[in-house]
């Protein structure tokens, strides 16, 4: 089932500092002090390729927390967001440093 992220977790657009493409349907960002892992609906193969993405949240603050209507967007295509979901600073590390397709759930269990 969709559990949106609520409030200050959500992912504000404007704190994003770089983001990473796990597969064609997970990505990291990394928005600060914050991480997420980013699930999409569909494969989105546009990302791996994509020299900027931005995203479209909630039409009044513009966060993205997983709302239906929330998506990742490249110049060519417009991906629907799934699941967002917040990961600690140590499991965003590891992720971002093994090769891509493998990131782990960020609880010290192993995928």
């Amino acid at each position: 089932p969709r559990m949106p992220l609520t409030g200050p977790d959500c992912l504000d657009p404007a704190r994003v500092r770089s983001w990473h493409h796990v597969d064609s349907r997970q990505l990291l960002v990394d928005a600060g002090r914050r991480k997420y892992r980013i699930t999409l609906a569909e494969s989105c193969t546009e990302l791996g390729g994509a020299p900027t993405i931005s995203f479209r949240g909630d039409r009044v603050t513009g966060r993205v927390c997983g709302n239906f209507g929330d998506r990742v967007n490249t110049r060519r295509r417009s991906c629907r967001i799934e699941r967002i979901e917040l990961i600690d600073a140590a499991a965003f590390r590891e992720a971002t440093a093994r090769p891509r397709g493998q990131v782990s759930a960020g609880d010290g269990q192993k995928p």
